[in-house]
């Protein structure tokens, strides 16, 4: 979802421009978020949100929020852990970021040279799709790291909401995002988080398929075979997933008696 701008007069929240997050002392006891808003705001510098003039802060403090106010006072989040979080939303776009020349700007071990610890690391890893991979394959993945699954459901709750696009950055690949992949990657995904499933049981194929209270639209076979493969492994055979399907129907039934998702996560 990201763009290198070639208008160097973007238009930056005050709160994001270089010398507000260097004079930032607010979160001097957060270490990680401190650190982590400090490297994105060199990251993010004269960066777009895809398909807008916005800067990419726009997004990430969109997705930053969303983690807040979902997770926060949450069974299962501590402080600390929230901060962990919170965390990763800022960071969440920096490993997909490009140059003029369309390069990966950033990878997994610059964060590393930055301080960041290994755990952070593979969940900044996680949370982004990498060249030559197939989406839904990569989510699979993600969704064998807890805290990736938390902000990732936020991430593309967000993405998959009405929002307007210049036309121009409409491909057939983000329009298949839009409609199908963010979709049924969120009810993947919030599956997971209210331990209806558990990955790496089922993909994300498997489980849009299988569900029959998706719209038809989402539980779209072509576009989901399109952005898949068979190269992923799973823990089960796949002739398991009827019954998985049927588990989490159940789930869903008693998540809606009680109003009280349980986080499994």
């Amino acid at each position: 979802m990201l763009a290198t701008s070639s208008v160097p007069t973007i238009q930056v929240p005050a709160s994001h421009t270089l010398s507000a997050i260097f004079n930032d002392r607010s979160d001097s006891g957060a270490d990680l978020y401190a650190q982590a808003k400090r490297f994105a705001g060199i990251a993010y510098y004269e960066h777009t949100d895809k398909g807008s003039s916005n800067s990419i802060w726009h997004h990430v403090d969109e997705v930053k929020e969303r983690v807040k106010a979902e997770y926060a006072g949450r069974l299962g989040i501590t402080d600390e852990r929230l901060m962990r979080l919170k965390a990763l939303a800022v960071m969440h776009e920096v490993l997909e970021l490009k140059d003029a020349h369309k390069n990966l700007i950033y990878t997994p071990d610059d964060l590393r040279k930055a301080g960041f610890d290994e755990e952070f690391v593979l969940d900044c890893a996680a949370m982004c799709v990498r060249p030559g991979h197939l989406y839904l394959d990569e989510i699979h993945l993600l969704a064998q790291r807890p805290n990736a699954v938390l902000v990732k459901k936020c991430d593309v709750d967000i993405n998959s909401s009405p929002r307007t696009i210049d036309p121009r950055a409409m491909t057939d690949k983000l329009r298949d995002k839009k409609a199908v992949l963010y979709p049924a990657t969120s009810a993947f995904l919030g599956a997971i988080i209210n331990g209806e499933i558990r990955a790496p049981y089922m993909s994300v194929k498997e489980y849009a398929m299988g569900n029959r209270y998706l719209p038809d639209q989402v539980r779209n076979q072509a576009v989901l075979d399109r952005h898949s493969s068979d190269g992923v492994q799973y823990a089960r055979p796949r002739s398991m997933w009827p019954v998985v399907v049927q588990i989490v129907q159940f789930g869903k039934s008693m998540s809606a008696f009680t109003g009280k998702p349980i986080l499994a996560i």
